[in-house]
C-alpha cells in the first residue's frame, strides 16, 4: 500500500494536473464574456486569477486594454502592459501594446513645456484645485498628504472625512484627486456624483456638474472610438 502511495505521489509531482490549462482557458473565456456584457470589473477578476496562476500574457493583455479603453485606469493599464511585454516581448502585437503603453504614460505624466512657456501648466494639478474644510481634521490631513504627493494616504483620509465627518468637500476632493491626479475617470465620476448628492446646491456644485458632464462625454467617446468599433481584441 505504501508503495502505491509513493508511486501516485511521484506521478503527481512530475506531471501537471490534467485540465489545468483548460481551467485557465475557461477563466479567460468567462472574463471575455463578462467584458462583452460591459461588466469590466468582474471580467478583471477572472483575468487576475489566470495571471496569478501562470503569469498568462493573454490575461495581462486583456487586463491592460480594459483598464485603458473601458475603465480609464491608466496607471493599472501601464502595469499590465508592462507585464505583457515582459512575458511576450516578440508578440505580433507588441508594437501596438508599446504604443498604448506610451499613450497611457503620457496621459498620466505629460512632458509639459517649461512653466514660463506654459503659464497654465499648474492649473490641472489637484493640489491647486482641492478645497479646505476647517471643520474636518481628516480633510486637513488629506490635503497635507496630497501636497506631498502621498495619494494613497490622502485617499484614506478623505474617505474618513466622508464617512466620519460626512463632509461633502471630502467627496469633491476625492473626485479632483482621481480626476487630475490619478486620471481614473470612472472613480472621479463616482465622487463628483457623491458630492452632488450630498450638496446639490453647494459652492462647488457648478464646477462638479461641469466636470462630471465632460468626463462622461470623454468616456462615451472612448467607448465608441473608431466609428463604434473596438480598438482592441480580447485574447483567449
Amino acid at each position: 500500500m505504501r508503495r502505491w502511495c509513493a508511486i501516485i505521489f511521484l506521478l503527481a509531482t512530475v506531471w501537471p494536473m490534467p485540465g489545468l490549462e483548460a481551467a485557465e482557458k475557461d477563466l479567460l473565456l468567462q472574463g471575455n464574456y463578462l467584458a462583452g456584457q460591459g461588466q469590466y470589473e468582474e471580467a478583471a477578476r477572472y483575468y487576475k486569477r489566470v495571471l496569478e496562476e501562470d503569469g498568462s500574457a493573454a490575461a495581462a493583455y486583456n487586463l491592460a486594454v480594459i483598464y485603458q479603453h473601458e475603465l480609464n485606469f491608466k496607471a493599472k493599464a501601464i502595469l499590465y502592459y508592462q507585464r505583457f511585454l515582459e512575458s511576450a516581448p516578440h508578440d505580433p502585437e507588441a508594437a501596438q501594446v508599446g504604443q498604448w503603453l506610451r499613450q497611457c504614460q503620457a496621459d498620466i505624466d505629460p512632458q509639459a513645456a517649461p512653466a514660463e512657456n506654459n503659464p497654465q501648466m499648474d492649473t490641472s494639478s489637484p493640489v491647486n484645485m482641492i478645497q479646505a474644510d476647517g471643520g474636518s481634521s481628516y480633510i486637513q490631513q488629506a490635503n497635507q498628504h496630497l501636497a506631498q504627493g502621498q495619494y494613497e494616504k490622502a485617499i484614506l483620509a478623505y474617505r474618513q472625512g466622508m464617512f466620519i465627518d460626512r463632509a461633502p468637500v471630502a467627496c469633491y476632493n476625492l473626485a479632483v484627486l482621481y480626476d487630475y491626479g490619478l486620471h481614473y475617470s470612472a472613480q472621479a465620476i463616482y465622487y463628483y456624483q457623491r458630492y452632488l448628492g450630498l450638496s446639490p446646491s453647494g459652492d462647488l456644485a457648478a464646477k462638479a456638474k461641469s466636470r462630471l458632464e465632460k468626463l462622461k462625454q470623454e468616456l462615451a467617446i472612448q467607448k465608441n472610438s473608431v466609428g463604434g468599433i473596438k480598438v482592441y481584441r480580447l485574447r483567449s
